[in-house]
């Protein structure tokens, strides 16, 4: 039975170095990959569930639709393979950070502007799968990977979106993404719709996204609850929670871009992931500042050349006629 260890050799190319995460689908370790001659993240399917063909297909589901999806904001795929034990494995960018739900964790309530530039980031990598018909259907904190910025610009964190194990195509015909009444998700971060195993679109993934921003802003999730039960009721039923109520430091305007967010009907909500980004950033970070134009220069600026050329004239006429005046003596 092939059990991962140091120094194991998972494919011709890839020997295993040191664990990163262990989980009861799988394991994600850290990884020499001969051939690009750099380090990896590789993620393996469990041994045990490796004939569990919903685990199999979840799996293969992940490597499809993130290799599908290019953008400096979504996890880079650059391989998919399964070894001679019949294990798939997955060779992913090495990410260097730490995932938002540690950072809020550590620190709690983020400060507004670097809450803007993970949302926008995460945003720009969700329109992107949303071009292509891929849902991700997993958005929550865990899930947001931070890499500290490399320098240029201003936003502090590199920002991508990882673990697209729950993502699905779009059937362009039918619209079908799961079968009804299959809840899939994490209940903290679900839409109405998804909680109810209804059809979802992009909308759905909203919703999730905007419940990070308020987790990110004020240090606590939305919605509460122990059971399923008790998170179906806070997100059906129960008033919608104010980013301000927890944190009243946050503009006015977060109240209700939150509730245009988390609208309990998709068709209330903002649309895109672009529009709902960039209403965010409008929300905390107000109206951009119009650029002052330069004024018009004075009148007597615009007369001196005129002036100059008037005097630059009259010497040249008096110059001829004293020449003139010298010829004729």
């Amino acid at each position: 039975m092939f059990e991962p260890q140091q120094g194991q050799r998972v494919a011709p190319h890839l020997v295993l170095d040191r664990p990163l995460v262990q989980g009861g689908m799988g394991s994600v370790w850290v990884a020499q990959h001969e051939t690009l001659k750099s380090d990896v993240a590789v993620k393996l399917l469990a041994p045990d569930v490796v004939d569990d063909e919903t685990a199999r297909a979840r799996f293969e589901r992940e490597a499809a639709a993130a290799m599908k999806v290019h953008s400096p904001h979504v996890v880079q795929i650059l391989d998919f393979g399964v070894n001679e034990f019949n294990i798939p494995y997955l060779v992913m960018e090495l990410l260097d950070g730490i995932d938002l739900e540690g950072l809020i964790a550590e620190r709690g309530a983020l400060p507004p502007t670097d809450v803007v530039s993970i949302v926008t980031q995460i945003a720009k990598g969700l329109q992107r799968a949303h071009e292509v018909s891929v849902l991700h259907r997993d958005v929550k904190a865990s899930n947001v990977f931070l890499s500290r910025s490399d320098g240029w610009g201003d936003a502090p964190y590199l920002a991508k979106l990882v673990d697209f194990g729950m993502a699905k195509h779009v059937d362009k015909v039918t619209k079908q993404i799961t079968e009804q009444g299959t809840v899939i998700g994490t209940p903290q971060y679900m839409s109405p719709e998804q909680m109810m195993g209804l059809e979802i679109d992009a909308r759905s993934d909203l919703w999730s996204l905007a419940v990070v921003a308020f987790e990110a802003l004020t240090g606590e999730r939305p919605f509460k609850g122990e059971t399923l039960q008790e998170f179906g009721d806070a997100i059906h039923k129960a008033p919608l929670p104010k980013p301000r109520d927890i944190n009243p430091t946050l503009p006015p305007a977060v109240d209700a871009w939150f509730l245009k967010a988390c609208a309990r009907d998709p068709a209330a909500r903002f649309q895109t992931a672009r529009d709902l980004a960039e209403a965010f950033e409008l929300a905390i970070v107000g109206p951009p500042q119009r650029q002052k134009t330069l004024a018009p220069p004075p009148p007597a600026a615009l007369a001196k050349p005129k002036v100059s050329i008037a005097i630059a004239i009259a010497a040249v006429v008096l110059v001829a006629l004293l020449v003139l005046y010298v010829r004729t003596r």
